[in-house]
């Protein structure tokens, strides 16, 4: 597992032989968001097939399973009543403030003390559209259709979160370190190391909110099960605040080793780099310009 400092020396490393050593000035934060990008592309591209140079998703192979172990989270949600349904007949759901991709979705109603799954489709607005002017405007039997209707702010607290329980009761910022009654933490990175992780919104990020449709019981009871891959941290070379207090990469500031498998490293660094490349230029006379354009391509992994 690499070290931020091994992360940054390597990333230096790379980027000067890439560019001929006519390199832009990149501090900690800069490559600090060229990696967390690069981390999360590569995420996102396990997860579609269309991405890598394999041709292989989440579930052709095992090893892809085993990489992201460790981010595959499952939740129970309620519908909210605070949000301005499109559809009446919906029921609103917001997605979990760590939310980052959907691998598993299921719809259960528990009515006379059976429950009943429902298998989720999602509708995209043009579908929606087509159905409406249909005389039968809803799903077929054990179906609901998912239909994402919009974003929303999380709440600016969130909570700490072990084996499925919940820290002591209040309000906690993503620096707080949470309050176990079993046991005194002066870091969180020692909380971290004993299972705690804290689930809370991002500056930078809203969360989905979609709505549910389909024929039910309506006297019944309605959960939304959703197994997903929560968006992984940042990788974050240096304390932000040493460089300027108001900077922070999706809500965190301190300095961040990545939580992925050490074999995924490597990858990571070579897009981060690929990234970097990108978005500078050299012209004739070797100043590096800034490209706006960053081109993307296929990725390695």
């Amino acid at each position: 597992m690499k070290t931020v400092k091994e992360w940054s020396d390597a990333f230096d490393v790379l980027f000067n032989e890439v560019m001929s050593n006519a390199s832009a000035s990149l501090d900690e934060y800069d490559k600090s968001i060229f990696l967390t990008k690069a981390q999360e592309e590569i995420v996102k591209n396990y997860f579609n097939p269309k991405g890598n140079k394999y041709q292989e998703g989440f579930d052709d192979n095992a090893k892809r399973q085993s990489d992201f172990a460790t981010l595959l989270q499952v939740a129970t949600l309620t519908a909210s009543t605070s949000y301005a349904k499109f559809d009446s007949r919906s029921n609103a759901y917001q997605f979990p403030p760590d939310f980052f991709i959907a691998v598993n979705e299921q719809y259960q109603v528990t009515a006379d003390g059976k429950t009943y799954p429902y298998t989720i489709i999602p509708l995209s607005y043009t579908d929606y559209n087509r159905v409406m002017q249909k005389p039968y405007k809803y799903p077929p039997k054990s179906q609901v259709w998912r239909l994402i209707t919009g974003e929303v702010t999380p709440d600016s607290t969130g909570y700490w979160i072990k084996a499925g329980e919940k820290a002591a009761a209040g309000n906690y910022d993503v620096e707080d370190i949470p309050e176990d009654p079993d046991h005194h933490y002066d870091t969180i990175a020692e909380a971290e190391a004993d299972g705690w992780r804290f689930i809370g919104p991002t500056d930078d990020e809203n969360v989905p909110v979609v709505e549910i449709i389909g024929r039910y019981n309506p006297s019944g009871i309605e959960l939304y099960k959703l197994r997903y891959i929560r968006r992984p941290k940042p990788i974050i070379l240096v304390d932000l605040n040493t460089v300027d207090n108001n900077l922070s990469i999706n809500g965190i500031t301190s300095a961040t080793p990545c939580e992925l498998p050490a074999h995924i490293h490597e990858e990571i660094l070579q897009r981060a780099v690929e990234l970097a490349k990108a978005a500078y230029a050299t012209d004739q006379n070797g100043t590096i310009q800034l490209n706006n354009q960053v081109q993307t391509g296929q990725r390695s992994e």
